[in-house]
């Protein structure tokens, strides 16, 4: 999840690392990061401390903005080091921290990923409070903020909405979580953050935020999976119980046609999630108030426990349009035809049927690709029709138009 421009990042934080608590000048933006983390603006509470503590700005080489260091304690040999990247190949900036061993000599990573950001004997333990300051052009358009952190802790954006694009800069409140899975085990603390970018042509989801406690297994920018649904692609652990966070602001819910008659929903793989529907349950948990979660905005939540890749998601939606046939039309010589057709948007499958008269000769269901070969020989000489259909877990569409063939 976690990219970084490969350097001799190594050399120059072990230079630095005798005075991580000098406070270095923030430097300007780099050219390409439209957005990047400003540390000595932003501050972490560890739990049970109630006390702020601001984070040190570092420069490393090559103009990089947004690195940091938390306060060491006392006994405790490790600094949480946060770093940002901006990814222009997908046009997401990332932002973690991860443990460096002071005097260690251990290696800085490079890249760094969700791997690395397991915070054992750090100030950034489970429960520790994050205000992150970011800056941004005021023109930068951000989609969608999304992060591993606690799903029970608020979750603050500020300022939400349009004044978000046309903002200089932006804070995020969350709370680090205790993982539920991690390259070594359960170490006591982690965090990583997404934010989607505006691409062009894209899908805008108008600051929304996405929060799961999944570690190490990544969690993927959010995308639109389907007419009136969104969200992000996350890899689980067998038998553990993990919590996603949909929260989706007004304008969203409106496009979806969403009302206080019509909730959204939840779903995973495109199966709407329903009650006894085994490892998942969707909780609405309604609109923020401005001291949980963003005012007016609404929280969805899925809790699952899975093993391998799935994609979670939520909102309402439509069943798909009608894909259109495409071949066989007129006269062909096969008489185990390739059936095509187009394409439909979303995740679907689709359901074949081929008559002669009012009798269905052949039929098909759940294929994915927008072709099929006949799974068995059609009668020559005769004229047969057939038509194609696409379903989601809204239900069936409509029928495709109905093509004629007969086979010579």
């Amino acid at each position: 999840m976690m990219h970084l421009r490969r350097s001799c990042v190594l050399a120059a934080i072990c230079a630095l690392a005798p005075a991580l608590c000098a406070l270095a000048t923030p430097p300007p933006a780099h050219a390409d990061m439209p957005v990047h983390w400003v540390p000595d603006q932003s501050t972490y509470v560890s739990a049970g401390s109630g006390s702020p503590v601001a984070f040190t700005q570092l420069q490393p080489p090559e103009s990089w903005v947004g690195w940091g260091v938390s306060s060491k304690p006392a006994g405790i040999s490790k600094w949480a080091v946060g770093a940002s990247f901006w990814d222009a190949a997908t046009g997401t900036y990332e932002m973690c921290f991860f443990n460096f061993l002071l005097g260690s000599g251990a290696s800085f990573p490079d890249p760094p990923t969700l791997a690395d950001t397991e915070l054992a004997d750090t100030p950034l333990t489970p429960g520790t409070v994050l205000h992150l300051t970011f800056a941004k052009p005021a023109d930068t358009e951000i989609q969608s903020i999304s992060f591993v952190g606690d799903v029970a802790a608020p979750v603050i954006v500020t300022p939400t909405g349009a004044p978000l694009t046309a903002a200089t800069s932006f804070t995020v409140d969350c709370t680090v979580v205790d993982p539920v899975q991690s390259a070594s085990g359960n170490v006591g603390s982690a965090f990583g953050l997404m934010i989607d970018i505006a691409p062009s042509p894209g899908p805008d989801y108008d600051g929304a935020v996405f929060v799961s406690t999944v570690h190490w297994f990544d969690v993927n920018a959010p995308t639109t999976v389907a007419d009136g649904v969104a969200g992000f692609t996350v890899n689980g652990a067998a038998g553990v119980t993990t919590t996603f966070d949909g929260i989706l602001p007004p304008s969203l819910l409106a496009a979806w046609g969403v009302t206080d008659t019509a909730l959204p929903a939840g779903y995973v793989d495109v199966d709407l999630i329903v009650p006894g529907m085994p490892n998942a349950t969707f909780t609405d948990l309604g609109n923020g108030d401005g001291t949980s979660w963003n005012t007016g905005f609404r929280k969805l939540r899925v809790t699952a426990s899975f093993a391998g890749k799935h994609t979670i998601m939520w909102g309402l939606m439509q069943k798909p349009a009608a894909p259109r046939a495409r071949s066989p039309r007129s006269i062909i010589h096969s008489t185990r035809p390739r059936l095509r057709w187009t394409k439909v948007k979303g995740l679907a499958y689709y359901e074949v049927r081929v008559y002669r008269g009012a009798k269905l000769v052949a039929k098909k269901t759940k294929l994915t690709g927008s072709s099929w070969r006949c799974s068995k020989r059609l009668p020559k000489n005769v004229k047969l029709r057939w038509k194609v259909r696409a379903r989601n877990a809204a239900g069936s569409g409509s029928w495709s138009q109905t093509l004629r063939f007969t086979i010579r």
